[in-house]
């Protein structure tokens, strides 16, 4: 039985190891939404509210269907893989929520965007873990398999690591904004009292324009 300190340190690892993690998702969304240029994204971590952490998760992966798609298609047959290999050393109550987001994410995103190619990609996923559950129990396949499901978790984290470098799409919608002389497309980073300080869309400029410039503004879907 482990004792109380050996408790105290795999919890405190823990904790260490998730606030790396999360200061390591913020500084590559930052970069990879100013095109890893050092000067605009200085300008725009003013503009970032450090304790929004969750809300820029999700708005990076509601931001973003395309990538965000093959990821929720590639992670999905995760409730099949949880009954091929029941194990008592996976928390069931963690496995289940786990589930249950990656399952409502996939839905929505299926019925709003009608990308049924990604469930190509499911199906091939699925038929893979099939394989792995016919193999003999002890062989190397099996195994593999047995260790897929226990680091899930990890591997659902790495796939939003990976996410967080390659998309583009900032948190927050697109926008186009009438001024007084022309138009931007671009992101409202922050709305500050007589300044909208804004990311352009095309050449990730950060520009801070008077509000009283600002005759109509109007977000722009995805497509």
């Amino acid at each position: 039985m482990p004792s109380i300190e050996t408790s105290r340190e795999s919890t405190s690892g823990a904790l260490i190891t998730g606030t790396g993690a999360l200061f390591l998702f913020l500084l590559l969304r930052l970069l990879a939404v100013c095109g890893y240029d050092w000067n605009v994204a200085f300008a725009v971590i003013h503009t970032v509210d450090l304790n929004e952490g969750f809300g820029i998760l999700v708005g990076t992966l509601m931001g973003e269907p395309l990538f965000t798609g093959i990821g929720l298609a590639l992670i999905a047959p995760l409730p099949l893989l949880r009954l091929l290999w029941p194990s008592d050393s996976v928390h069931r109550g963690s496995a289940l929520v786990l589930i249950a987001v990656i399952t409502t994410a996939y839905a929505s995103l299926l019925a709003t965007y009608q990308q049924w190619w990604l469930l190509a990609i499911t199906a091939a996923v699925t038929l893979l873990l099939l394989v792995l559950h016919r193999a003999q129990q002890h062989g190397r396949l099996h195994r593999a398999g047995t260790l897929i499901l226990h680091r899930a978790w990890l591997i659902t984290g790495l796939l939003v690591l990976m996410l967080a470098a390659i998309v583009r799409t900032p948190w927050v919608p697109l926008e186009h904004i009438t001024l007084t002389d022309r138009t931007e497309d671009g992101y409202v980073m922050e709305t500050s009292p007589g300044f909208l300080k804004i990311l352009t869309a095309d050449d990730r400029d950060f520009i801070i324009i008077p509000t009283d410039e600002v005759t109509a503004r109007e977000e722009k879907h995805v497509e």
